[in-house]
């Protein structure tokens, strides 16, 4: 028996729930590491987003700046948003241009520039938040995956005023820096550009093992569900296939997998249209209880079903 999902993050209705305390000051030392004392349920474990400076006062349709810093379990490419949601709709009102940093960073530093707020009321909610980014820019299948698979976030606590632009951020430098990182690491490599149900299909997983001697890799078909399409948490589980991994040596960083998912497995898709991958590392043998021993884990939902 598997279980039906194994990462359940928080919906959109819920997120003011989880939210950091924002500062008005941008005068924090850039290189402290990042601060976010209860991070969202579901966020992947070593995430960090910390809000510096947010105006005292914003107005609508004016241009502002607000900063925020992170830091992530390893150093890794991700790209990081700014939106401006309206609280019970959801509806996008606003946000910052999304940027990627070059090559695989840790922690950094940013302030966004958002144009101009439109709402028709102050009931606003402040979203960061960041995403993986897979594939090889080498062989020009680089992607960015979307929300909600999220590996940090946060928001702000206290609403500023609504009343016209005070206060505004200074704007800080770009920085980018890493830490001491995990090295127990998963990354998705490449997807079989359409996932069409009855014919063969696979991915490829480069995994790193540091920390223990050997451990299982699970690479499984899935199916979302819940308020926000994907990692609800009724998904379900629809086939999966098991790797024995050891411990990195040498000069080899990544050791790659790749799962084949038959003709029969991936006719299961063909009722459902948001198929994605769940790969994680569990050590060798851990058999599902109450929960698995997860090592590391990574999502994709870059998956295109194709007829």
């Amino acid at each position: 028996m598997f279980p039906r999902n194994f990462l359940v993050l928080a919906c959109l209705l819920k997120l003011d729930l989880y939210l950091v305390q924002s500062s008005t000051s941008n005068s924090s030392a850039i290189e402290n590491q990042c601060n976010q004392p209860v991070p969202p349920p579901g966020v992947k474990p070593g995430g960090c987003m910390e809000v510096l400076c947010i105006p005292e006062s914003i107005g609508m349709n004016e241009p502002f700046h607000t900063t925020i810093r992170w830091c992530l379990q390893r150093p890794r490419r991700h790209h990081v948003t700014f939106d401006l949601l309206d609280m019970n709709e959801k509806v996008y009102l606003g946000g910052g241009e999304g940027l990627t940093p070059e090559g695989e960073t840790q922690c950094g530093v940013h302030t966004f520039l958002v144009n101009g707020l439109n709402a028709d009321s102050d009931d606003i909610m402040w979203k960061y938040f960041i995403t993986p980014v897979f594939g090889s820019e080498e062989e020009g299948d680089e992607w960015t995956e979307p929300f909600p698979n999220m590996i940090a976030e946060t928001g702000i606590e206290f609403q500023p005023e609504y009343n016209g632009l005070v206060g505004d951020c200074e704007v800080v430098e770009d920085e980018f820096w890493n830490l001491e990182p995990d090295q127990d690491s998963i990354e998705f490599n490449q997807i079989s550009e359409c996932l069409v149900p009855g014919m063969p299909w696979e991915v490829s997983v480069d995994v790193h093992l540091e920390n223990h001697e050997t451990a299982d890799l699970h690479v499984n078909l899935q199916i979302g569900t819940g308020a926000d399409v994907y990692l609800g948490d009724n998904d379900i589980y629809l086939n999966g296939k098991v790797f024995e991994v050891e411990q990195n040596g040498g000069n080899m960083y990544w050791r790659r997998f790749v799962a084949r998912f038959s003709a029969v497995d991936t006719m299961q898709v063909e009722d459902y249209e948001t198929p994605y991958i769940s790969a994680f590392m569990v050590p060798s043998g851990d058999v599902y209880e109450e929960g698995w021993d997860i090592i590391d884990q990574e999502f994709t939902l870059n998956i295109q079903k194709c007829q």
